[in-house]
């Protein structure tokens, strides 16, 4: 697969901790598997630049101070605790708020370009968001449709969290609207239960594949009399 220039920027993503969740994101952000609604090759140099230069400076080491959360969780047990997922909610939650920031900045803005930067920005903060909340359900065994994930809201003006940059929000209110994970001991048993449950489906499938199997044998050597 070709890599574009957004592919290659977020490759260099700085992602802290070495357990199950940063190990599937690193892994989506190298094999760039994050693609980007505006592919990096249709636009001039001197928007990529831009956004380099605020991935490199601002983005990339507020990020890996962020992500610390991440840690080196790799047993489930540990991967639904209150403590992980809150973790991982306000990493969502941060990324999401700084979305709408740049969501609003490229509105208010009235060179093309410098509003291009922007969007791209919010992209980049979208996409991270995303990949963070696939990487957690990997890592426990879940699918998209977990009951234990939910749609929720953040209200930016009282957001108290870190932000890559200075934010200076416009007058109205804006309302960062993301996914978090709640409730999870209540889910625990569905979350552990996920490998029992695939053994569970191999055994009861076997022997039906040898029945069939038996008498397959059988069919062959009465046709052959």
């Amino acid at each position: 697969m070709k890599m574009t220039w957004y592919n290659n920027l977020l490759s260099k993503l700085q992602i802290s901790g070495n357990g199950l969740v940063s190990n599937f994101l690193t892994e989506t952000v190298m094999n760039g598997l994050i693609k980007g609604k505006v592919q990096g090759n249709s636009l001039d140099s001197a928007v990529s630049d831009d956004v380099s230069l605020w991935f490199t400076d601002k983005f990339n080491p507020w990020f890996a101070e962020l992500s610390t959360p991440l840690g080196s969780a790799t047993d489930k047990s540990e991967l639904v605790s209150v403590e992980y997922y809150q973790g991982i909610n306000d990493i969502v939650s941060a990324l999401n708020v700084c979305r709408s920031y740049y969501d609003v900045r490229g509105d208010q803005e009235i060179i093309t370009s410098l509003a291009t930067v922007a969007y791209l920005q919010a992209l980049i903060c979208e996409e991270i968001s995303k990949e963070i909340i696939t990487s957690y359900e990997k890592s426990i065994g879940v699918t998209n449709d977990f009951s234990g994930k939910v749609d929720t809201y953040t209200n930016t003006s009282d957001y108290l969290g870190s932000t890559p940059e200075v934010f200076v929000w416009p007058e109205n209110t804006v309302i960062s609207y993301h996914q978090k994970f709640q409730n999870m001991k209540d889910n625990e048993e569905e979350v552990l239960n996920q490998d029992k449950k695939k053994q569970q489906g191999t055994k009861q499938y076997l022997p039906w594949v040898f029945t069939a199997a038996f008498g397959l044998i059988a069919w062959s050597a009465a046709a052959k009399k």
